[in-house]
């Protein structure tokens, strides 16, 4: 039985704050095990900083070359029965570390799971050929188990391999879902975005949904939360957002919070009852925003992009597209037929039923140790 796993993902400084959904994400599964009885040996790997492409290229091979080498020396002196290198990763880009980590770790002994995050998977699978196709078929094969993000992606992956293949959501703890549904206000209708300000996540358009609605209802009000991105921040786009909430003609109904704590963002989605969620980022896997939206009730609306439909699996609450227009008719649409808190009360229970520790954690622990 599989009892200790060498971590090997981008976990950061516990003394921190998660930088992103990644660090976030690595970090609740690390608890997850432990809470489990799963003994966990961390290897970091770095967060690249640097943006441009020559920067970026030239500080992510240095990286995953020290990287490569503190895996190796704890691998090395490692306990080799009973235990497994586990490896989060992202397709892409990150595909040659995943074969060369995985072929190190099954030299030295050990047996490896894999577990793929993000959305890029798809678009990976969509360039494979030749020499890259090889080591994609490869670096699953050579796995005891691959665990996705994404449940679709399960069937991209089916031809190119044997190994098992479990889907492996993120989730929300117990502790941090509410008992009983939160009831929200009658006096106003509250709309919410939070997370990084950046042009994929499509801010604007949050904006420009906004400004629709609150031409058509008076009581309509906008809080967006988030910060400039320190990896794939653009300043201008920001000051655009910034500048477009301070000018609105509605400025007075938009409440502008820069980036704000796990605490924070939980009591103010407990005052809101819509999270636009028109998100186009090609890394957009299961969202940890969308997640703790619905954890608190809240509906929300977003874009069909990556695994959002099936996360929200309720066609009335998700867009084919980027026209605000689309955005601000299925809002509308939800408050003239008087079904935010049937859809609220749904939400949540999707989370405690689908998407919480218990339903998750303990099935795939059960996989671990059965590798």
């Amino acid at each position: 039985m599989t009892n200790r796993l060498y971590f090997f993902a981008n976990i950061g400084n516990w003394k921190k704050n998660p930088i992103g959904g990644g660090q976030t994400s690595a970090r609740r599964v690390i608890e997850g095990f432990r809470q489990m009885g799963i003994e966990i040996i961390e290897v970091d790997r770095h967060w690249n900083v640097l943006t441009s492409k020559v920067g970026h290229f030239i500080e992510n091979s240095f990286y995953a070359t020290i990287n490569t080498a503190e895996l190796f020396f704890v691998l090395l002196f490692g306990r080799r029965s009973n235990s497994a290198m586990f490896h989060i990763s992202y397709s892409a880009s990150l595909l040659p570390l995943e074969f060369i980590n995985g072929v190190l770790a099954c030299m030295l002994g050990y047996k490896t799971i894999l577990y793929l995050k993000g959305g890029k998977l798809e678009d990976t699978i969509k360039g494979l050929h030749g020499l890259k196709r090889w080591i994609f078929k490869k670096n699953l094969d050579m796995r005891s188990l691959v665990l996705f993000e994404g449940e679709s992606d399960i069937e991209r992956v089916k031809p190119f391999t044997k190994s098992r293949l479990v889907y492996f959501p993120n989730y929300i703890f117990e502790k941090n879902i509410p008992q009983t549904h939160p009831v929200k206000s009658k006096d106003y209708i509250g709309i919410c975005h939070f997370g990084r300000i950046t042009k994929d996540k499509n801010v604007h358009l949050v904006l420009d949904t906004f400004e629709i609605l609150a031409e058509k209802y008076n009581n309509i009000r906008l809080t967006l939360v988030g910060g400039l991105s320190g990896k794939g921040g653009n300043k201008k786009y920001y000051d655009m957002v910034e500048s477009r909430c301070k000018n609105s003609k509605y400025a007075n109904r938009i409440l502008r919070v820069g980036q704000s704590s796990q605490a924070y963002i939980a009591d103010m989605l407990s005052k809101n009852h819509i999270f636009l969620f028109p998100t186009a980022d090609p890394c957009e896997g299961q969202s940890n925003s969308l997640n703790e939206a619905m954890t608190q009730g809240v509906i929300p609306i977003v874009s069909d992009f990556h695994f959002n439909k099936t996360i929200v699996a309720d066609n009335r609450l998700v867009v084919k597209g980027f026209d605000a227009k689309d955005y601000a008719e299925k809002i509308s649409d939800l408050i003239e037929s008087n079904l935010l808190e049937d859809i609220s009360m749904e939400m949540w229970n999707r989370i405690k039923n689908v998407y919480s520790f218990e339903r998750v954690n303990k099935r795939i622990c059960n996989e671990i140790k059965g590798v």
